[in-house]
């Protein structure tokens, strides 16, 4: 059986390497894409690499949509991505129907066993199995899936757990994400992605498909991203339609 090794603490150095990186401008080797142009372009390329950022929304906002695209873009770079799943929700057929390579995935699985009113033994398990996956600094995106919990069960993680993270993902190539209801765990140069569903918007909409093939039903969502240096306004996107 395979394991994963811890890698030392960056050094001083490297901190410095990737704060002067920050301050000159981030090149397009310090991002990771999101395989979502108009996303992209919101983001100011991608999400950063040695950082953490957030994909937040309530049910049915495409949050699982959304994070299928991120890592599909990431494994079509030949990069290897990690995804702890303590709610135990991810769709692997669906999402390999949105371009993920499902070999260069390591999928950390939970029991999916309802929500407990306590929880945080659960999200102890995640947070050591996400340390361990960032500490090998082998992974282009590492996903921590929350999204299940509510707010208030995210409420329970101490912010020493987030610190921690912040502290080995710096200077690092990994790019942490968190999905959840709400922002919790920003790190500096992290960002967050809100997402919501129109108000307005219906059940969506039957896209014509192509000879063969089934109909596809597009949805309406759109995105606003925290801190953004010129609008907090929400975007609003169309693609293919996902239930959380």
């Amino acid at each position: 059986m395979s394991t994963i090794s811890r890698r030392r603490p960056p050094s001083p150095d490297r901190r410095l390497d990737q704060t002067t990186s920050v301050a000159c401008g981030r090149r397009p080797c310090d991002l990771a894409g999101t395989g979502h142009p108009g996303l992209d372009e919101l983001l100011g390329g991608g999400f950063a690499r040695g950082q953490l950022s957030e994909i937040v929304g309530p049910c049915s906002s495409t949050r699982t949509g959304v994070l299928a695209t991120v890592l599909a873009a990431a494994t079509g770079r030949g990069e290897v991505v990690a995804l702890i799943d303590p709610g135990d929700q991810f769709m692997p057929t669906a999402s390999a129907a949105s371009g993920l390579d499902l070999s260069r995935l390591l999928w950390v699985r939970g029991d999916g066993g309802g929500q407990p009113r306590d929880v945080s033994p659960s999200i102890a398990r995640a947070l050591t199995a996400l340390e361990l996956v960032i500490d090998t600094d082998e992974f282009g995106v590492a996903v921590l899936d929350l999204s299940h919990l509510s707010a208030r069960q995210m409420r329970q993680v101490p912010v020493t757990a987030w610190s921690g993270l912040f502290r080995r993902l710096a200077g690092g190539q990994t790019s942490g994400l968190l999905l959840g209801p709400e922002p919790t765990a920003r790190s500096a140069e992290g960002q967050v992605v809100l997402l919501r569903t129109p108000a307005n918007a219906g059940a969506g909409d039957v896209r014509p498909p192509g000879a063969g093939a089934r109909p596809v039903l597009d949805s309406v969502w759109e995105a606003r991203v925290v801190p953004h240096r010129s609008s907090d306004a929400f975007t609003t996107f169309r693609g293919p339609r996902a239930d959380a």
